[in-house]
């Protein structure tokens, strides 16, 4: 898919700021092998805000930050990857009527962004949820270059009769750093939003990732997202 010019007003800022040296410390084992261990870690964490941040960051922009960072890029994708599989895995594992809602933008945003948001290539994926929107499955539907819009709404139309759901949360990952939205995924989420409404199910929201900054289209255009099953409500009006 192309990617237009970067237009981050929606973008996820999260966070938190930079007030202890806990951070410094987790950072160190991924940066042994640099010069400043310490300087290039707090240096980090001034220029993305926060440790989830910093670790989540493509390796663009953390090369961005510092060019010696090239060489720690894998090590964080690591920790990033492990991150994000624990927290799926805790969700999974977590009875449905206790565990995390994905009832906001900003809840959906975080769990994406440990998802898919350190991928050096595009990876497209769907969150089932229950009625209550809890986490039903976390499902991989593509990686790599994709294209071919009707395939993957197939796809997600077979996942939905495989998995009864009132609705799902699209998502995918923009390995160039920019997660402004292009026409092919506008295109993709309108294809995707018609085929479940055939199924009695709803398209939530479409979140584009890139490092740390991910986009929901459904507040750029709710219009063309249906937040509300009756039940549960997906609030994308912050």
């Amino acid at each position: 898919m192309s990617h237009p010019a970067p237009d981050t007003t929606h973008a996820d800022e999260g966070g938190r700021p930079v007030d202890s040296l806990d951070d410094v410390r987790l950072l160190l084992p991924l940066l042994r092998d640099l010069p400043n261990p310490a300087a290039t870690a707090a240096a980090l964490l001034t220029s993305f805000g926060s440790l989830a941040r910093a670790v989540h960051a493509s390796p663009a922009h953390l090369a961005a930050c510092d060019p010696a960072l090239d060489a720690a890029a894998p090590r964080f994708r690591e920790f990033a990857d492990l991150h994000g599989a624990l927290l799926r895995a805790e969700l999974v594992s977590t009875p449905l009527h206790t565990g995390q809602a994905f009832t906001s933008v900003e809840t959906a945003r975080r769990f994406v962004a440990n998802a898919v948001g350190n991928r050096d290539r595009e990876v497209l994926g769907a969150l089932v949820l229950t009625t209550r929107l809890h986490l039903m499955r976390d499902v991989v539907l593509a990686e790599g270059t994709y294209d071919r819009a009707a395939v993957y709404v197939r796809e997600v139309a077979r996942l939905v009769l495989d998995h009864p759901t009132p609705g799902i949360i699209l998502y995918h990952g923009h390995p160039s750093g920019d997660p402004t939205p292009s026409h092919s995924d506008w295109a993709l989420t309108e294809a995707v939003r018609d085929a479940l409404a055939t199924l009695h199910a709803s398209l939530f929201d479409h979140l584009v990732c890139a490092g740390a900054a991910t986009v929901s289209m459904a507040q750029l255009d709710p219009g063309k997202f249906d937040p509300w099953d009756g039940r549960a409500r997906y609030i994308v009006d912050e």
